[in-house]
């Protein structure tokens, strides 16, 4: 673990040489510990999505809702352990940007909350347990929203077919469900999205079990 902590506002970026050894970025919204990749330099520089030109989505007695865009189409109804499903463009281009949301009810003894160690195991081990280390991870870390919502975050690049596509997908652990944020898209057009998948993160809302 290094020494220092070095914390940034939205306002002030470090050159992008120098962030490499940063350990913590920081914005009014949102706390990233042990960041790495595009993403997180997105997440920082943006605020959550509302107001015009977005919807609130998603039933919070499943467990959570998030601004998606006004004009994106949205499957709220649940099926299998997919409980929501936004599809942020009609292009025909495959695969699709989506962004779905899966819930499962933990195992007895998996772990029920995130944490740094956990957000760093959980990148390292994904590209392995998801896709057979055919993933090549560009992007992570320990995500804390503002309310309390602890997220470990993974992207990066994978092959459907004869096509690169990008993945990041976050998750949120409690006692009581396991919440999982995914979102896919061509690897062409990662930057084209990024930003307002950034911004709808920034806007989730998960249902808190009070202490």
């Amino acid at each position: 673990m290094r020494a220092a902590v070095v914390l940034l506002s939205t306002l002030v970026l470090a050159p992008l040489v120098a962030q490499a050894q940063v350990e913590e970025l920081v914005s009014p919204y949102v706390q990233v510990f042990a960041p790495h990749g595009d993403f997180v330099r997105t997440l920082i520089r943006v605020k959550p999505a509302g107001g015009d030109g977005w919807k609130m989505v998603g039933d919070p007695k499943l467990g959570c809702r998030l601004a998606a865009p006004q004009a994106a189409a949205v499957d709220a109804t649940p099926s299998g352990s997919r409980i929501l499903q936004v599809v942020l463009s009609n292009s025909p281009t495959r695969p699709r940007p989506i962004l779905r949301v899966d819930q499962f009810k933990p195992d007895p003894g998996e772990p029920t909350a995130v944490d740094s160690q956990y957000a760093a195991d959980y990148a390292e081990q994904y590209g392995e347990r998801a896709f057979a280390g055919r993933f090549t991870v560009s992007d992570s870390g320990h995500i804390v929203l503002r309310k309390r919502v602890n997220l470990a975050m993974v992207g990066g690049v994978y092959k459907q077919g004869a096509a690169s596509a990008y993945r990041l997908q976050a998750a949120h652990l409690s006692a009581d469900r396991q919440l999982f944020f995914t979102f896919d898209c061509a690897e062409k057009d990662r930057e084209l999205y990024q930003e307002t998948v950034a911004q709808m993160l920034l806007s989730l809302e998960v249902a808190l079990k009070e202490k």
